[in-house]
């Protein structure tokens, strides 16, 4: 039977040497040196940690230098290390920014230095880097400016409390300054509830000139222009609605992140009920506004470069330019013009709706600035501009100054002069 191969580590060797060479009347310290390939001068400093030690002398010794006049003060890293337990999610940037501010008369480590210690304490945890995809196609999506530009809105993913019911955290975050505007726990993804969210939340912060949202539910729909009762507001307040592509998270990238800083500091444990998981979500929003340094601000916090937007809400009369013709939608959410019902949505109830002309008995769709699509008498159809919003940009008109011109008479639509018409369309007034 073969005998497999033996493997040998440098101790082994050193344990067998030093015991040949401590039998009496055994080969000479220069012959044993030879036959194991080391100097005499090292085959003596074996032999002397042997006599000292034991066999535990063969072994490896540290080889950290036994001075170290530039090392850091144990101190340091235990106010660093208490500082981690207190922020488990802070990494050690923030953790270096936090110490230089908190204690600026301390020597203060670099960055490598503090990981280093945190992996020594076994308070990192090691995650799997995915490997890039260089054919990721980039999104259109604008460019936050100043703050108030663009909105981020989004669900994070549900998760159950400890009494067994499902939470759903909307958040809502400034994607210029990442200041979170709101963290609230709510037990779905139901329209009702947001929308009322969204009107504290324009009475406490202004308006922002954009609301990023993906095309799930209760930001878009599959009726015209995909509005919801959700996101029909933000377009009679003059915000525009800008949409994520399909299944590109990457699109609204910065505020996914953002939903693994909030998981592991607010939902990990989750909390016994959704009053108690709503206040960890407050005090969650209170240390990241105004605590926590972020990277993408210059160490900043999110709250030292926000402010509230001036802008606010519309009158509930919207004043369309002189040449549109008014319509007003029934409790169902149709507009009745010539005796055809044009069915908009049910987010359109009672709303006022504009018409322009743009050919014979071709009539397109207004909602305050916002072109939702065409209707044709003719046909007795309605074409959507699409549930994404891209064929048709928003029309560049101010809705709180225009002018009346009740003098003219409003021309007719070419259908008026076959059919009476059920709902008058009249001019601005």
């Amino acid at each position: 039977m073969a005998v497999p191969w033996k493997k040998v580590t440098a101790v082994e060797e050193r344990r067998r040497f030093v015991a040949l060479a401590s039998v009496e009347d055994g080969s000479p310290i220069a012959e044993l040196a030879r036959h194991f390939g080391i100097s005499r001068k090292t085959a003596y400093k074996w032999i002397r940690r042997y006599a000292e030690l034991g066999m535990e002398g063969c072994g490896e010794r540290s080889r950290a230098p036994r001075r170290s006049p530039t090392a850091f003060p144990p101190l340091v890293r235990k106010r660093l290390l208490k500082l981690r337990k207190r922020h488990p999610t802070w990494g050690p940037r923030k953790l270096v920014h936090l110490h230089s501010v908190s204690y600026p008369r301390a020597p203060q480590p670099a960055v490598a230095t503090v990981g280093r210690w945190l992996a020594q304490a076994g308070m990192v945890r090691k995650r799997w880097r995915r490997s890039e995809n260089r054919f990721v196609q980039t999104s259109k999506m604008t460019k936050a400016r100043r703050p108030n530009h663009v909105w981020c809105i989004d669900f994070k993913g549900e998760f159950k409390l400890l009494n067994g019911q499902y939470c759903y955290p909307l958040t809502i975050t400034d994607a210029k300054t990442r200041f979170l505007i709101a963290c609230v726990a709510l037990p779905g993804v139901h329209g009702e509830p947001v929308a009322e969210v969204m009107e504290r939340v324009f009475e406490t912060f202004g308006l922002p000139d954009i609301i990023r949202s993906d095309n799930g539910t209760p930001f878009v729909a599959d009726g015209i222009y995909g509005l919801t009762r959700v996101s029909a507001p933000w377009v009679r307040y003059g915000i525009v609605h800008e949409r994520t592509r399909k299944s590109s998270p990457q699109d609204n990238g910065g505020h996914e992140r953002f939903h693994r800083t909030l998981k592991e500091s607010a939902t990990i444990p989750p909390a016994a009920g959704m009053l108690a998981q709503q206040r960890a979500f407050d005090r969650f929003r209170r240390e990241y506004n105004w605590k926590r340094p972020h990277e993408a601000l210059g160490m900043d916090t999110p709250g030292s470069q926000y402010s509230k937007s001036r802008k606010k809400k519309l009158g509930k009369l919207l004043a369309y330019p002189a040449h549109f013709y008014l319509c007003r939608a029934d409790q169902l959410g149709r507009v009745n013009i010539s005796g055809r019902h044009f069915f908009i949505g049910s987010w359109a109830s009672r709303e006022q709706l504009a018409l322009e002309e743009v050919g014979h008995q071709q009539y397109r769709l207004y909602f305050a600035f916002q072109p939702l699509g065409e209707l044709s008498l003719k046909k007795g159809t309605v074409t959507s501009y699409g549930k994404k919003g891209t064929a048709a940009r928003p029309k560049n008109f101010d809705m709180r100054h225009n002018k009346s011109t009740a003098s003219r008479s409003p021309p007719k639509p070419p259908s008026e002069t076959t059919t009476t018409m059920t709902t008058r369309m009249r001019k601005t007034g």
